[in-house]
């Protein structure tokens, strides 16, 4: 899945929110170029196309209307960008927080190019204060604009989905619960990230607020919950982690070992030019590099990584997260993350008995990622079965599988089929002669 980001407001934006990883004190950019925009964007998504020519179901790119505050745009350039990405899907998509009084005229052009929105918000009113101006009073207004444009987005039928921060202010123990209720009533969900440091913030007052491993495990526990009660409620990781696990292309950027250099998703900055993921915006870093190095998650698979169950799917993580502010490690949420995988991954060994998963195979990333190869978690291959026994240590399990029980059950098959479609015995079953299938 491809993200492109309009930027026409890149470095500029009134809500003076306090983990802002964008420095506006830092001002690049002084006018947007429409033109110049929309060019870029027309040949970022041709490229992506192309890259997808030989699978017609892979195409998944979006472009998406992003900040400062895109509701600072004047009306005839937002419907300018609006128009500009319905070119390449049904529906309008803008990310905002919500932070200026949305107009009558505004709502007609959102009405009219189908905008769905994706909201910046950290939950009710109380937990949303790391977002807007710092000065009580100021941010006391802000709030309530959010919450009066959220009501009116709802009464007129739009789409709603959020990105939320999770922090201390919004997610620590005895806050989850009402996030979550809140989010599950209010919202269809969405993203929930963790908060990180920008480095342009010194560690000051933001680095309070970062929730521990443990507590971002449960946070991401409960939304779980959340979204397995609530069919309606998505929870985009969990989404995310099941697709890195059985090899789905729409697998989110943060687990397709993003280089920080050129980095998955690109957003299109008002000049014209291609800029990296704005995470990278923190560091003063824009413009994109003319070439990809794999090398972080080389020296990750080697190093921090070694011999971790969920590399292959992970592959370390957001570089932007990367412990210490350093780039090169694997994100500083790595329990929460490893947390997740492994519920996941019950889950789905769980439902689906015999599933092959990639975390299975060896060298899945090469034979699968870079040669563009559908998985297919459906079927078995007894090649890639041995191929990957021959690499796994003593005593690295698997929830009900390994290379050797499975090498095991092939033999005691006899003239079971090699290939194909198949599945595990049940343990319960075995007194009878297995499954029954063969009966």
């Amino acid at each position: 899945m491809t993200t492109v980001l309009f930027y026409p407001i890149a470095d500029r934006c009134p809500n003076e929110c306090l983990y802002c990883f964008e420095n506006t004190e830092k001002r690049v950019f002084k006018k947007y170029d429409k033109s110049a925009m929309a060019d870029t964007a027309e040949k970022l998504m041709e490229k992506e196309k192309r890259s997808r020519s030989d699978d017609k179901f892979a195409f998944d790119a979006s472009l998406i209307l992003h900040g400062g505050e895109i509701l600072e745009l004047p009306l005839e350039d937002l419907e300018f960008f609006l128009q500009e990405t319905v070119k390449y899907k049904k529906f309008g998509h803008i990310q905002t927080s919500l932070g200026l009084p949305i107009s009558d005229e505004q709502l007609r052009i959102f009405r009219k190019y189908n905008t769905t929105f994706g909201i910046s918000v950290d939950g009710p009113k109380e937990f949303n204060i790391l977002r807007g101006p710092r000065d009580p009073e100021r941010n006391k207004q802000f709030q309530d604009v959010v919450f009066a444009n959220i009501q009116r987005l709802k009464e007129e039928g739009i789409r709603l989905g959020v990105l939320t921060i999770l922090s201390k202010a919004n997610a620590s123990y005895d806050k989850i619960d009402k996030l979550v209720e809140w989010c599950v009533s209010s919202t269809h969900g969405g993203r929930f990230n963790p908060l990180f440091v920008p480095h342009h913030s010194d560690g000051s007052e933001i680095a309070k607020y970062a929730l521990t491993p443990r507590e971002l495990s449960n946070a991401f526990m409960k939304l779980t919950d959340a979204a397995l009660l609530h069919p309606q409620f998505n929870f985009a990781l969990l989404n995310e982690i099941k697709g890195a696990l059985i090899g789905d292309f729409k697998v989110v950027c943060a687990f397709t070992r993003c280089d920080y250099l050129t980095t998955k998703c690109n957003a299109i900055l008002p000049d014209g030019h291609v800029a990296r993921c704005d995470r990278t915006f923190q560091d003063g870093y824009y413009y994109i590099s003319p070439k990809a190095s794999d090398a972080r998650w080389q020296m990750l698979e080697q190093t921090e990584c070694k011999g971790c169950k969920y590399f292959v799917a992970c592959g370390g993580g957001c570089p932007a997260e990367g412990i210490g502010g350093d780039f090169r490690s694997k994100t500083a949420y790595c329990e929460a993350y490893f947390a997740m995988f492994r519920r996941v991954e019950t889950l789905l060994r769980k439902m689906f008995p015999g599933i092959i998963l990639t975390i299975d195979v060896h060298n899945y990333y090469q034979d699968y990622v870079l040669t563009g190869k559908r998985f297919n978690y459906l079927l078995r291959n007894d090649e890639k079965f041995a191929d990957t026994a021959k690499h796994f240590g003593q005593g690295v399990k698997m929830l009900g599988w390994t290379p050797d029980k499975e090498n095991e059950r092939q033999q005691k098959k006899g003239s079971g089929k090699k290939s194909g479609m198949g599945h595990m015995d049940s343990p319960s079953r075995k007194g009878d002669g297995g499954c029954g299938c063969n009966k």
